[in-house]
């Protein structure tokens, strides 16, 4: 007898992304502060700080909870609508996929992911970046139904597809939205690790970056300036959409998980950390490469992935990925990427 989807066990192993290669949990999943006296806690309003050019060029990115299904044949395709009746989208989805023998069928179950992403100006052009881990089931599910084999036809034909995804604004109005056909926004990949995702491939997340290029068919408002990267003991600011935090033990304002929120910090020491806790495992070493990734002991919290690093100009200096939290010892430091990890992500994805 045809098997339908198992819908829990995929929602499941959409948002199992690899952590079961790199056991540090680089996707914010809990609040995490440090006991330290430079740094100052809490959540604040980015306006407090800077000007709304630099806030303005942050926004909450929501995007879609994909999974790619095989339709086996008619008697199937009936089971899946009657297992899908009361969903919004699905049964008109399917259908779509039935009439034009689209198998397997790329379905959305919604919008349920939520992240930050980052305006940036680069030589005049602006481009958006944030976290693979925010569109991942997308570029994974994409990937399957598309049923390229090919690393290099891959790379190209991934360019070419619309990214699905809601942008908001700091006021929570919505500025981009390509998820509604007919679209007049669109969003196209120009860098992605899509290769990844191949079946055949068996290629590793290990040292390959936690992020996205993305160039936008519509301009938004604002866009960050590119600073020089940080050193050790500099004074940084993450801003970003963080889930709200009202449950905390630290005395500094929480988030209300709606609005925009900035928090500051220290860049710290990486080889400190390590020689602090031990850290001897290669996959730890490798998390906290100083080459490619910034250790903060900024406050931060999910939602934030995909959200800005700043310098005391406002300048873009670096891209939040989430909490350095090893298993067996427990959050220890935020992390965001360098300017440095984004261009090798460039380069690989060319």
């Amino acid at each position: 007898m045809t098997q339908t989807l198992d819908l829990y066990a995929r929602i499941h192993s959409v948002f199992d992304y690899w952590g079961k290669i790199l056991f540090i949990s680089l996707v914010a999943v809990s609040s995490f502060w440090i006991s330290n006296a430079q740094a100052d806690i809490g959540f604040y309003p980015p306006e407090t700080v800077f000007q709304k050019e630099v806030y303005g060029a942050i926004y909450k990115l929501q995007a879609g909870v994909y999974f790619s299904q095989e339709i086996e044949s008619e008697s199937h395709y009936q089971e899946l609508l009657d297992q899908f009746e009361n969903h919004p989208t699905l049964p008109k989805d399917l259908k779509k996929c039935f009439e034009n023998k689209i198998s397997p069928c790329l379905l959305n179950l919604g919008y349920g992911v939520n992240g930050s992403a980052v305006a940036l100006n680069e030589n005049g052009d602006q481009v958006l970046w944030t976290n693979l881990h925010l569109v991942r089931s997308f570029v994974k599910e994409w990937v399957i139904s598309s049923k390229i084999t090919s690393a290099e036809v891959l790379k190209r034909a991934i360019k070419k597809v619309n990214i699905p995804l809601i942008l908001k604004n700091s006021r929570g109005e919505v500025v981009f939205n390509s998820t509604t056909p007919p679209v007049s926004d669109q969003a196209y990949f120009e860098a992605v690790p899509a290769t990844l995702f191949l079946p055949e491939a068996g290629a590793s997340p290990l040292g390959v970056p936690d992020a996205v290029k993305i160039r936008l068919t519509k301009r938004l408002p604002h866009s960050l300036q590119l600073g020089e990267e940080a050193p050790v003991g500099a004074s940084v600011f993450l801003i970003g959409f963080p889930k709200p935090t009202d449950s905390r033990e630290t005395s500094g304002p929480d988030s209300n998980g709606v609005d925009q929120y900035l928090t500051r910090g220290n860049v710290m020491s990486a080889a400190q950390l390590v020689a602090d806790y031990e850290l001897d495992a290669l996959t730890l070493r490798l998390a906290l490469n100083e080459d490619y990734k910034y250790v903060l002991d900024t406050d931060c919290e999910q939602g934030m992935s995909g959200g800005a690093l700043l310098n005391g100009d406002g300048h873009f200096i670096g891209l939040f990925q989430g909490i350095f939290s090893p298993r067996d010892l427990g959050p220890l430091a935020c992390i965001a990427l360098t300017p440095s990890s984004l261009r090798f992500l460039e380069s690989i994805s060319r």
